[in-house]
């Protein structure tokens, strides 16, 4: 009787040590890689806005309480008592290896326009010296053609509905907003929502590019 041959074994599949070291480099590389990918997302929203608002913040809080005082507070000439301000630095733009942070210092709002005839007439009076102090001290109207004056007195005569009345100042690399619009729908009470707000953009390893980068100060 004739005996059966044991099946042939394949040859076990080995790698030499030279390539087990390729292989590891290669899989610590690709590790690293993400490693760094995530870390630079974090970077990015976290770490340089924080760094950023550090060094700069405190210079957009200095222009904007500049401004404010040379238009001896105009929210307060409105006849705006609470008053919220927020400050912050946060990401606007990444791209490569640049990255784009806006850090603004914002003072808003609401008020009630007064309801006697002689405190209306007090509010339109210095709504129209603010308006004209805007234009002395360097601030530009939007484009709308809506005024301060205008807005407030057509609030008052019960208007409900208008284009803001916008002004925009650069001072040094920063730029400055005083943005008023009606808060209210009829028929009462009339109201007003108004902000002072001033921004900078700092690029961090150079300026991000592509087709909306426009602007002299980064914004897109």
């Amino acid at each position: 009787m004739a005996t059966k041959k044991a099946p042939k074994t394949p040859p076990r599949f080995t790698v030499n040590k030279g390539a087990q070291k390729i292989l590891i480099a290669v899989a610590i590389v690709v590790v690293l890689l993400a490693l760094g990918f995530v870390l630079r997302g974090w970077a990015r929203t976290t770490v340089i806005p924080k760094m950023v608002s550090v060094v700069r913040l405190h210079g957009v809080q200095a222009t904007l309480d500049q401004e404010s005082s040379k238009l001896q507070d105009p929210l307060a000439r409105l006849g705006f008592n609470s008053v919220t301000k927020t400050s912050a630095c946060h990401l606007q733009l990444a791209q490569s290896i640049h990255t784009q942070v806006d850090c603004s210092v914002v003072k808003q709002a609401y008020a009630q326009l007064p309801s006697g005839a002689a405190a209306v007439a007090n509010t339109q009076k210095q709504a129209a010296l603010l308006q004209t102090q805007l234009l002395a001290e360097g601030w530009r109207s939007g484009s709308n053609g809506v005024t301060l004056s205008g807005l407030i007195n057509g609030t008052a005569k019960g208007v409900d509905y208008s284009p803001d009345a916008y002004y925009e100042k650069v001072v040094g690399g920063t730029d400055c907003t005083f943005d008023t619009m009606i808060a209210y729908s009829n028929p009462h009470p009339p109201a007003l929502r108004s902000s002072l707000a001033c921004d900078k953009t700092v690029d961090f390893l150079g300026a991000p590019h592509n087709e909306f980068y426009n602007s002299a100060k980064g914004h897109y």
